[in-house]
């Protein structure tokens, strides 16, 4: 079992995004997994596996095969946007 630290955004900016880790966003239909820049390569190695893992141990029953998992690698080159089109309560 690997290890990893979590932190849960209400909501999510892009200055949240630490370019130095692997970072997971859970949309529930999809889970993101954020790859850092200069995320060092233990945690690049073990992303997916912790994504899988992450999937896996949700109360909710979901399982990794029916959930998406999509890696998005940051580079110099890549900017980064994300429309997660969801109907958010105003409240």
């Amino acid at each position: 079992m690997t290890t990893a630290s979590c932190m849960y955004l209400v909501f999510l900016f892009a200055q949240d995004l630490i370019p130095e880790d692997v970072m997971i966003l859970d949309t529930y239909d999809e889970v993101f997994v954020w790859i850092g820049r200069y995320a060092n390569e233990e945690e690049k190695k073990h992303s997916l596996t912790i994504a899988t893992e992450y999937i896996e141990s949700d109360p909710s029953g979901r399982e990794p095969d029916s959930t998406s998992i999509l890696m998005v690698m940051l580079t110099a080159q890549t900017s980064l946007a994300l429309d997660l089109d969801h109907n958010f309560p105003d409240s």
